[in-house]
């Protein structure tokens, strides 16, 4: 089991795609530089319950991944900078 730290950037998350494996742990950062207002988790992982809104600089809580998973799942943020619109990203587990 590793935990993977995925930041959350005004221009996309880092890493775009995130490799795992089940068990392991996904943790998200804000980097965005405003508040995190939504984060729709991807369904490969528990529990389903959004940390948003997610302050400057802050970390969500441990995710962890569902020992059945297997395959890309996406994932997807937003912050109020309607410009910038809504930020995707994929964990990709055992693939």
């Amino acid at each position: 089991m590793a935990t993977k730290t995925i930041t959350l950037g005004p221009t996309g998350p880092d890493p775009r795609q995130q490799a795992c494996s089940p068990g392991d742990e996904i943790i998200w950062t804000n980097s965005t530089g405003k508040a995190v207002t939504g984060l729709t988790l991807p369904t490969c992982v528990s529990p389903q319950i959004s940390p948003a809104p997610i302050a400057i600089g802050k970390v969500t809580r441990k995710y962890i991944v569902n020992r059945d998973a297997k395959g890309e799942y996406s994932y997807s943020y937003v912050y109020p900078d309607t410009a910038m619109g809504t930020k995707n990203g994929t964990i990709d587990v055992g693939s």
